[in-house]
């Protein structure tokens, strides 16, 4: 047949192509290029595709990611599915269902919790799997009324070898900013973010030894991630917040849960254009939760 299942194709040229190929078709402006071509893409990206040798291209793939999670303070192992995708016209053959089926088999004996975040066209789609939609929340605060911004932090650019090599020593490096709900070794999804997504908002304060990834619009300070990597109660967050922000700044809200930052922050809805799905015992169910924004595949 010239139809067949492949996984793991990252070091096969031809599958590797037709991955490129296939998820601007379906997800437009999204490439996992450059991330392949600085050496991004490891061993916790595992990939599963459909592929049609006759016509030489991808017609469905799911991708997961295996990190280390925080969960209530608890250590556990997180499986986040990423990149469901099936080109327009290969749609309604079960493709897509026969990769999700084969993944779920595969690691579920080697992980606590699968979860994902859906695009909304397709939330009927992952309780066919088990999986339930979960609600996170947003966290916001008043900006400081002590605090004058006083912005003086340094853009970092992703082009700029220089720049990238901080970066990656502080994706690399950095302290999970949350235990309530978080991820650790995930710094291959930060490094995607931060090289398409985000990379615009990349801001290092060397005097703090910080990278924040933030930006303002209309008073509101929105914090995607800090990227720390010595211990939390080393970071001095009243020194770090009018270095990014801007004058008229009123309003400060968290992308993550900032349990670590020891703020008087208040829960609020989350966006609802990525949902939040689970499968297996979830702790934070009823919770105010936010899983980082820029660890989201």
């Amino acid at each position: 047949m010239s139809v067949e299942i492949v996984k793991n194709y990252r070091d096969m040229p031809e599958y590797r192509q037709g991955f490129f190929e296939l998820l601007p078709k379906v997800f437009p402006g999204v490439s996992f290029v450059e991330w392949y071509k600085r050496g991004c893409w490891d061993n916790h990206y595992r990939t599963y595709a459909v592929y049609d040798h006759a016509q030489k291209q991808m017609l469905a793939n799911v991708a997961v990611s295996l990190m280390d999670i925080w969960v209530n303070n608890e250590q556990l192992r997180g499986v986040q599915f990423s990149a469901v995708s099936t080109l327009p016209e290969a749609r309604k053959k079960g493709y897509s269902r026969q990769l999700m089926e084969m993944i779920l088999a595969e690691y579920a004996s080697q992980t606590d919790l699968f979860f994902l975040f859906a695009n909304p066209s397709v939330v009927d789609f992952y309780p066919l799997f088990g999986f339930r939609e979960v609600k996170e929340s947003l966290f916001q605060m008043s900006y400081p009324s002590n605090v004058a911004p006083a912005f003086a932090a340094t853009q970092l650019d992703v082009n700029n070898p220089s720049h990238w090599k901080i970066i990656t020593d502080f994706t690399a490096n950095h302290q999970p900013i949350t235990q309530v709900f978080g991820a650790s070794g995930e710094h291959n999804i930060l490094n995607w973010s931060l090289l398409y997504g985000y990379n615009e908002l990349i801001w290092y304060l060397p005097d703090q030894e910080v990278i924040v990834a933030a930006e303002t619009n209309e008073g509101v300070l929105h914090i995607y991630d800090i990227l720390h990597k010595k211990t939390w109660k080393e970071l001095r967050l009243l020194e770090v917040l009018p270095l990014v922000s801007q004058p008229g700044t009123h309003t400060i809200q968290f992308w993550f849960t900032p349990e670590k930052l020891e703020v008087d922050a208040e829960p609020m809805p989350a966006d609802p254009e990525s949902p939040f799905f689970v499968k297996g015992d979830f702790a934070l169910e009823g919770a105010p939760f936010k899983f980082p924004v820029m660890a989201q595949t």
